[in-house]
């Protein structure tokens, strides 16, 4: 495993863009993520239900409220 993994990276990263994105009237995120990628896959799931999930070779394609992923990332501080 890196060394940079599992310190919170991440979620402080989509934190920033949450508060950025909604200062700037947008109120969803969409995601693409590989259906191998643990890590990202648990941080997504502490956010909330996401507005749709498809998938697609191999790609799991979400769409994510801004408001609840700011709620549910504010909670996990």
């Amino acid at each position: 495993m890196d060394e940079m993994q599992r310190r919170g990276i991440a979620t402080q990263l989509i934190r920033d863009l949450a508060k950025i994105a909604c200062s700037n009237g947008l109120t969803c995120f969409k995601a693409d993520v590989l259906a191998d990628n643990r890590a990202m896959l648990s941080l997504l799931r502490k956010t909330g239900h996401p507005l749709s999930t498809t998938i697609s070779q191999g790609v799991l394609h979400y769409e994510l409220s801004i408001a609840v992923l700011e709620n549910a990332l504010s909670e996990a501080a």
